[in-house]
């Protein structure tokens, strides 16, 4: 009977004990969650750097790239446009004024039909 009368004591020690249990594991979950998130912070500061270090390097050299493409697109066009007078030249109808290549010939500015190779 001693017992019995001694549970109510012994459960209010256990709650007790449960509580204060619950509150330290409650303070140590809130100060990990804390502290990853600082570290999670922290690496996303960083790796944002990089990740626009990364961009402007790329957006240089498509700017690099698209330069050369539109320089050698000038040069073959140059080269295209020049290509019929070139034809043209030693024939016969190139001096006929009614003629196709006569007309084409006439109608190009002579700064398209200078062809440079890009350096």
């Amino acid at each position: 009977m001693q017992e019995l009368r001694e549970l109510p004591v012994r459960v209010a020690g256990v709650e007790l004990q449960i509580l204060q249990l619950r509150e330290e594991m409650g303070a140590a979950f809130s100060a990990t969650r804390s502290e990853l998130r600082a570290e999670m912070h922290g690496i996303r500061d960083e790796l944002r750097g990089e990740i626009h270090g990364i961009r402007d390097e790329l957006r240089l050299e498509i700017q690099a790239g698209n330069q050369e493409t539109r320089t050698f697109m000038r040069m073959l066009m140059r080269s295209t446009r020049r290509r019929p007078r070139r034809w043209v030249k030693g024939s016969q109808s190139a001096n006929d004024e009614g003629s196709q290549a006569g007309k084409a010939r006439r109608n190009l500015p002579e700064s398209d039909l200078d062809v440079r190779t890009p350096q």
